[in-house]
């Protein structure tokens, strides 16, 4: 990884833990689709186990800081990677 990519990944309150496989993750994601509903499923960006509440749940939070939906697709397209840096103010 890139001092560039490192630095942005502060910025962004990316710690170690979250360098992603995008194919696995991608994988995980799509398993996490099919899903039924009340399933016990695992997070394609943190891998946290959780239950599926609802039929388009994928990732297990989608807000605040902990923010894995935004973060999964963030990693996973170079030009969301580049929008977030603007975002930043890099």
């Amino acid at each position: 990884m890139g001092d560039e990519s490192q630095a942005l990944q502060e910025q962004l309150g990316w710690g170690d833990a979250d360098v992603l496989d995008v194919d696995a993750a991608e994988q995980q994601r799509a398993v996490n689709r099919q899903a039924k509903v009340g399933t016990v499923i695992e997070c394609p960006t943190c891998g946290r186990r959780f239950t599926k509440r609802s039929y388009q749940q994928v990732f297990c939070s989608n807000k605040g800081r902990d923010n894995c939906k935004d973060r999964f697709w963030n990693r996973a397209d170079p030009d969301r990677l580049d929008r977030a840096r603007a975002w930043v103010g890099e």
